[in-house]
């Protein structure tokens, strides 16, 4: 990507060059850098961005720290867009125009410059508030509210001291202007005694893509719905159902074990109820040698 200058990517860690390119255009890192470049007067050659690593990083990382230089280039950690395009590189310097530490100086001037003057503006006017100071200030609220803070007092001054280990000091009316600003666009709710995040203001927060609009993201949208399941293989239906296969396939030898025992039972039950008629048989011929007459006669009955 070029504009005035002539930005080359280049990636020195790893295989996956193409992939880290790509994460990194993917974040407009071309495009803030260039932008870095201009804003301190490096207008012209050509310079190579040689990325080393991708850092962790939270909302309170600078989008740009110049660490040092050397006799290649200029180190850098740049954070381009949201928490996961924090990274770590070289600026190889075009020493046709410039050397390492120029542009180092260059580079360092601009950003305290920048810092300088986003306090400046904020404490000049308390009711206008741009997008990366209501970021700081509300990840300092959101701070403030992980420490026990049980009085207004007491969270005034943890959101001063957080703002200013941020290198970000203000008063305490410029910080109540904020307040107020931060209300009036919906990412602060200031209805309670202690201010808090509204909901609105942490989407904005979590959105890595929110633009400078000033206005909270509208409401999310609900999911997708979730992709059909892709079909199975044939090897893989399969395997799924090996198990009601293998039932399957053992079910012809229980059934026909199943019948033998009926059939086992069946002749025992026949052979029992041959030998039960055969005693009804006994009893009645045993029956009929009874007179009934010379009985009842003998014991007097008649």
């Amino acid at each position: 990507m070029a504009t005035g200058n002539s930005l080359h990517l280049e990636i020195d860690a790893g295989a996956d060059g193409h992939g880290h390119i790509a994460r990194f255009e993917k974040h407009k890192g071309s495009l803030f850098l260039l932008e870095l470049l201009a804003g301190a007067g490096i207008t012209r050659g050509d310079f190579v961005f040689r990325h080393s690593e991708w850092v962790k990083s939270s909302g309170f990382t600078k989008s740009v720290q110049v660490r040092s230089h050397n006799a290649g280039g200029v180190l850098l950690q740049l954070k381009p867009a949201g928490n996961g395009s924090c990274c770590r590189g070289t600026l190889i310097v075009d020493r046709d125009h410039y050397t390492p530490e120029d542009v180092y100086n260059a580079l360092r001037d601009h950003v305290r410059a920048t810092d300088r003057k986003r306090e400046q503006d904020a404490q000049a006017s308390p009711n206008g508030i741009d997008d990366a100071t209501a970021e700081m200030v509300l990840l300092c609220v959101n701070e403030a509210h992980s420490r026990y803070c049980p009085t207004v007092r007491e969270f005034v001054d943890r959101v001063l001291a957080e703002l200013a280990a941020n290198s970000f000091t203000v008063t305490e009316t410029a910080l109540a202007g904020m307040f107020a600003a931060l209300a009036v666009r919906g990412l602060l709710d200031d209805l309670k005694p202690i201010p808090v995040v509204s909901a609105a203001g942490q989407r904005w927060l979590d959105d890595p893509t929110r633009g400078l609009s000033g206005k909270p993201p509208p409401a999310e949208l609900p999911p997708p719905p979730p992709e059909p399941p892709k079909p199975l293989t044939a090897m893989e239906l399969l395997e799924k159902k090996r198990g009601q296969i293998e039932r399957l396939l053992v079910l012809p030898g229980l059934v026909k074990k199943s019948q033998e025992i009926q059939a086992a039972l069946a002749a025992d039950i026949e052979g029992l109820m041959t030998k039960l008629d055969a005693e009804k048989e006994v009893e009645k011929k045993l029956m009929e040698e009874v007179d009934e007459d010379a009985v009842k006669l003998l014991l007097g009955d008649k």
